[in-house]
């Protein structure tokens, strides 16, 4: 049985119930990848491919090519402008700083952040560069040791509205 959906030309089309399930779970779990769904889904690769044409071609998700042949999958509704922060809180150990980070107020010192998360010092760094370098998180001027996230307001309605 299919679900009706209306097509951007007017006419109905229809969805198959495949399809109906990748659609629960990518709203269920936004910016999830193609090893995920296809984990979760049981299918053949290359009935997930074809259905996720599909959906992609009705514009009933979103597709965000990354480098490397990484691809996440959006519902329609997700800002492009929200993928990053999104594929960042995929990841549990940026999800905890950022998380921290969003606790406190001012800037956070390395050693917090270190602490937090249970990591060695060179292992911290690179997480905090990683974020540094999206532009998630900004460097104190007169001290370099601390942190901040840079637009706060913005990544806790990301973190509140598709982190569960």
């Amino acid at each position: 049985m299919r679900t009706k959906f209306k097509h951007d030309r007017g006419r109905a089309k229809t969805l198959h119930p495949r399809e109906v399930t990748l659609l629960k779970y990518i709203n269920n779990k936004p910016g999830i990848r193609y090893r995920q769904l296809l984990r979760k889904s049981n299918l053949a690769n290359g009935v997930l491919s074809y259905h996720l044409k599909i959906l992609e071609r009705s514009k009933n998700i979103k597709v965000h090519r990354i480098r490397y042949g990484l691809t996440s999958y959006y519902p329609k509704s997700t800002k492009g402008s929200d993928w990053i922060v999104i594929e960042y809180l995929s990841n549990n150990v940026f999800a905890q700083i950022i998380k921290f980070m969003l606790k406190r107020k001012g800037f956070s010192k390395f050693v917090e952040i270190q602490k937090h998360i249970d990591r060695s010092p060179s292992t911290t760094s690179w997480y905090i560069k990683k974020l540094k370098d999206t532009g998630i998180i900004s460097v104190g001027i007169d001290k370099p040791s601390k942190y901040a996230v840079i637009n706060k307001a913005k990544i806790s309605r990301i973190v509140f509205k598709y982190t569960k």
